[in-house]
């Protein structure tokens, strides 16, 4: 009896050890394949205004009272519209602050919640905890550049062009607004299109066009 414990508690250890490896060699192919695998850039839909469309100056008032420029002809500004409902939105302030430390001599960023009401917003953003990004309650604003939807990012040149924009739920998507306008096209998927579809000519008209 003792023996057939025995051998059973051994069969079982080494299903264990099996089942371990497994679990250890599809964990490593999983990564490799998502190696594999391009970041997705921001989807751009269509609300907002368009690319290459230009945009008056903004003058805003943040939730602190502080004036918010945007396209002030000094720097390139990154609007996100956020909801106060919106998960995304929560997980986003992390890289939003980040891109605000890293980038803030060239690059403005400008959280705008615009709805349901301002006292909402400022309960939202001192919840999320946004500073230094400025959050401005802005309902007009939405409706000017026509956002519905959030977490919503639209990328403007110091001028007031649009460079890229598009729903951004996490930080590679953020990037991808910013990689895009480096890179001259409209999105990073985009740039995916040229290239897998004609080819490296393709690729090199769309990046330096």
């Amino acid at each position: 009896m003792n023996e057939l414990v025995i051998a059973w508690l051994g069969a079982l250890t080494v299903m264990n050890v099996l089942a371990v490896v497994g679990l250890l060699a599809l964990g490593r192919q999983v990564g490799l394949i998502y190696t594999r695998i391009p970041p997705q850039g921001a989807r751009m839909g269509n609300p907002g205004p368009e690319i290459g469309e230009s945009v008056p100056r903004e003058e805003l008032r943040d939730l602190g009272g502080e004036l918010v420029s945007i396209a002030d002809g000094r720097r390139a500004s990154l609007v996100v519209f956020m909801s106060t409902s919106c998960d995304a939105c929560t997980l986003l302030a992390p890289a939003l602050r980040s891109i605000r430390r890293s980038d803030s001599a060239r690059l403005q960023v400008v959280s705008v919640v615009p709805r349901p009401s301002e006292e909402e917003a400022r309960t939202f953003a001192a919840k999320v905890r946004f500073d230094p990004v400025p959050v401005v309650y802005a309902p007009e604003l939405a409706f000017r550049w026509r956002v519905m939807t959030a977490p919503y990012a639209i990328l403007l040149s110091a001028d007031g062009v649009v460079r890229s924009k598009g729903l951004v739920n996490h930080i590679d998507h953020l990037n991808s607004l910013l990689r895009a306008a480096e890179l001259n096209v409209a999105s990073i998927e985009e740039l995916h299109a040229a290239h897998t579809t004609d080819g490296p000519i393709a690729l090199e008209q769309a990046v330096t066009r």
